[in-house]
């Protein structure tokens, strides 16, 4: 039978789990309402890092400031968007520090009126800050955007990374 310390443990780490979920819901959520920069500068460390692939390149905000100047600029490249975060790997926590990727689809308006399909796969890196998650590392790597109606028969596909977080 398990202590009462061990079953404590247990306990905390399913809260964890929880709330880190329940942060990369919310992360999606802001996202899918306009990319409030202040709502989602709240969800990052002071030190945070969001990197942003595609297509060969590689953007990179670092520092809260950086990311929510990356976040004011995305309404006008996205007109709306619903995010679909399907998680691809176990939640690993260790200590105050935790990784989990994530598989996003998500249908698109871009600016211009654009209709699209993206996909991509987002390893995230948490920290446990005066006990709550934040995102300490963000990176997203698109696999493809395509046009509605078109499919992605005819776009080139970026290969899933294959390093880890």
């Amino acid at each position: 039978m398990a202590s009462a310390k061990e079953l404590e443990q247990r306990i905390q780490y399913l809260e964890d789990v929880e709330a880190i979920r329940n942060l990369k819901m919310l992360y999606g959520q802001v996202c899918d309402q306009g990319y409030d920069p202040v709502k989602l500068s709240t969800m990052f460390t002071d030190d945070a890092e969001f990197n942003l692939n595609e297509k060969g390149t590689t953007q990179t905000s670092k520092g809260k400031e950086a990311i929510t100047e990356r976040f004011l600029l995305m309404p006008k490249r996205i007109e709306f968007a619903v995010h679909y975060f399907i998680q691809q790997t176990k939640i690993t926590i260790e200590g105050n520090t935790a990784t989990a990727s994530w598989l996003m689809w998500t249908p698109q308006t871009l600016a211009g009126g654009q209709s699209v399909f993206s996909s991509g796969i987002e390893r995230d890196v948490y920290e446990k800050v005066d006990g709550k998650w934040l995102f300490k590392k963000t990176t997203l790597d698109v696999l493809f955007r395509a046009p509605y109606g078109k499919g992605w028969g005819d776009v080139k596909l970026a290969p899933p990374p294959a390093d880890k977080i």
